[in-house]
């Protein structure tokens, strides 16, 4: 029964993703939900929200300008180009924007529809810098942001190792009953 037990153990284990050496993963995946308002007066959306997804390399110092990691899901804003994002670790950020000028900085144009914000700390308690967006002649800035972490979703291969691992600990409990059935006749 033990053998079956430590098994079961296992298999939850890493279905949820629990390991020794967790802390020392490199490559992390960060989803925030964003939410900005307080924007001056002709904004046109009152809130500019949605779901930012992030993958890149934590033990690096700086990850280059890239689309390559970036999901965003829900964004209620209109903007031309492509999003991209960069990480630096020595300033603890990561900048998105759909124009991204350097490792340090993005631009934003009146006259094409975009936006850009910086995300301090993402591996602790993360909070948004700034937020801006542009279009119609006019660049709006956020007064009030809101970030949160959202929980990650385990991967289908991670559920099917939780759906393992639940159907061996019940395994290993029949087999202990019925073991105990037959001492006990």
């Amino acid at each position: 029964m033990g053998c079956y037990m430590k098994l079961a153990a296992l298999l939850v284990a890493s279905a949820l993703g629990i390991t020794a050496n967790q802390a020392d993963a490199a490559v992390v995946t960060k989803h925030f939900v964003v939410s900005a308002t307080g924007f001056e007066a002709g904004a046109p959306v009152p809130t500019a929200s949605g779901v930012f997804s992030f993958t890149y390399d934590n033990a690096a110092f700086i990850t280059p300008i890239t689309s390559a990691g970036l999901a965003i899901r829900n964004f209620n804003l209109p903007y031309t180009g492509v999003a991209k994002f960069t990480f630096n670790k020595g300033n603890d950020f990561l900048m998105v924007s759909d124009n991204i000028s350097g490792l340090v900085s993005f631009t934003i144009s009146p006259v094409v529809p975009g936006f850009g914000f910086v995300l301090r700390n993402p591996g602790g308690t993360p909070f948004i810098q700034t937020f801006l967006y542009s279009g119609s002649g006019k660049i709006w800035h956020a007064s009030r942001i809101g970030v949160r972490e959202l929980a990650a979703v385990p991967e289908p291969a991670s559920w099917l190792m939780l759906i393992a691992g639940f159907a061996a600990t019940g395994a290993a409990l029949r087999a202990s009953r019925r073991r105990g059935k037959v001492a006990f006749a």
